[in-house]
């Protein structure tokens, strides 16, 4: 598991939504942070065939998301949205992590609308903790992670860049390491048990030979 930040990019554009409230119209960016059982492009250029992440359908069990922040690229500095101010709002359904942001009418949230309409913003992604991952590694292709359990929820909101960030290669890595370790580890001991099996059943043979002679 990992208490460094990562970050989970989803390529899916955003949309926006015109909505009446009273006598005006409100505009909302609506999208998907994460998709469960969606495996992401290989990343990473640490391990031999890159590896391929997802998030598991239950991986947001018992998140806390009351103080959630949503920004622009992860700019502290362009905050768009908060869940505890209820300009945020966010649904955990069969699909994934769903947002709603009402977009405010600043200057951060009327170029961000404009950045949706042009497609400059290609996608979202999410800040992150995780609690507990599992690994599976492959021979001739790229090694797979599933996040099981998020540990907290940072910030999340609309991207333009599809790239890995270094914090998360670097978070991802040591999980791997960690997970790399215990599967040498276990499969020394199977090693061992194994010898110790055949070893034991020589040396029953042994005595059963020797007790006939």
């Amino acid at each position: 598991n990992s208490r460094m930040n990562e970050k989970y990019f989803l390529p899916e554009p955003v949309v926006i939504e015109s909505r009446a409230e009273g006598d005006k119209k409100e505009d909302y960016i609506v999208g998907y942070a994460a998709r469960f059982d969606k495996w992401s492009v290989p990343l990473s250029d640490w391990s031999k065939n890159g590896f391929v992440e997802q998030i598991d359908q239950r991986a947001f069990d018992g998140v806390d998301m009351t103080k959630v922040v949503s920004s622009v690229n992860h700019d502290f500095n362009k905050i768009l949205g908060r869940s505890d101010k209820g300009t945020l709002k966010l649904t955990v359904d069969k699909i994934g992590l769903r947002y709603e942001l009402k977009v405010p009418n600043t200057t951060v949230g009327r170029d961000t609308l404009e950045d949706v309409r042009n497609g400059n913003l290609s996608g979202s992604s999410f800040v992150f903790t995780t609690e507990s991952d599992k690994w599976v590694f492959n021979k001739d292709k790229p090694d797979e992670r599933t996040v099981l359990k998020v540990g907290k929820l940072i910030e999340l909101g609309p991207v333009n860049m599809p790239a890995y960030p270094d914090s998360s290669a670097e978070a991802a890595k040591r999980s791997y390491d960690l997970a790399k370790s215990e599967t040498e580890e276990e499969k020394e001991k199977a090693e061992k048990r194994e010898l110790e099996k055949r070893l034991e059943k020589l040396k029953r043979k042994y005595n059963y030979e020797k007790t006939k002679f």
